[in-house]
C-alpha cells in the first residue's frame, strides 16, 4: 500500500525532526563541556540552543529543497532506484 503524505507537511515534519536531533546533540555536548570544565554556565542554555537550532535550519534548507525535487520526480514516475 502506498501512502500519500501532502509534500509540505513532510518538508516540515523533516525539519522539525533533524532540528530536533541536532538540538538533542547540541545538548549533550553542552552538558559535556560543562562537565569537563571548558564551558562555563554563562550563557542561558535555552539561548545556546534556540541560537544553534536558528542556524540548522538555514542549512536543513537545501535538503528540503533536494527532497522536494525528489518527491516531485516520484509523483511524475520517474523514480530512480538507488538501493
Amino acid at each position: 500500500m502506498i501512502l500519500q503524505v501532502n509534500e509540505r507537511f513532510l518538508s516540515i515534519f523533516i525539519v522539525v525532526a533533524m532540528a530536533t536531533i541536532v538540538a538533542a546533540l547540541l545538548i549533550l555536548t553542552d552538558l559535556l563541556l560543562q562537565y569537563l570544565g571548558v564551558r562555563s554556565n554563562a550563557w542561558p542554555d535555552g539561548l545556546f540552543i534556540f541560537l544553534s537550532a536558528y542556524v540548522f535550519f538555514f542549512a536543513a534548507s537545501p535538503l528540503q529543497h533536494s527532497i522536494k525535487k525528489r518527491l516531485r520526480r516520484a509523483k511524475k514516475g520517474k523514480v530512480s532506484q538507488d538501493c
